[in-house]
């Protein structure tokens, strides 16, 4: 009785990580297909920062 073992090709594996970054450094979305599966990777929007006003006053005379 012989278990036979089925391994898969690195080839086929799908990296998370580098399809995302992919994704957020091309800005484009990108779907893959895989085993009656849809995976999507949508750029992150990055946030503005709100602009923060300085008066140039010294409340604490410092």
């Amino acid at each position: 009785m012989s278990q036979e073992t089925k391994r898969e090709s690195p080839k086929g594996r799908i990296s998370i990580r580098d399809t995302a970054r992919i994704a957020k450094e091309m800005n484009i979305r990108i779907e893959i297909e895989q085993d009656g599966r849809i995976y999507r990777f949508e750029p992150l929007k990055a946030r503005k920062k709100p602009n923060i006003v300085e008066d140039n006053s010294n409340p604490f005379g410092i």
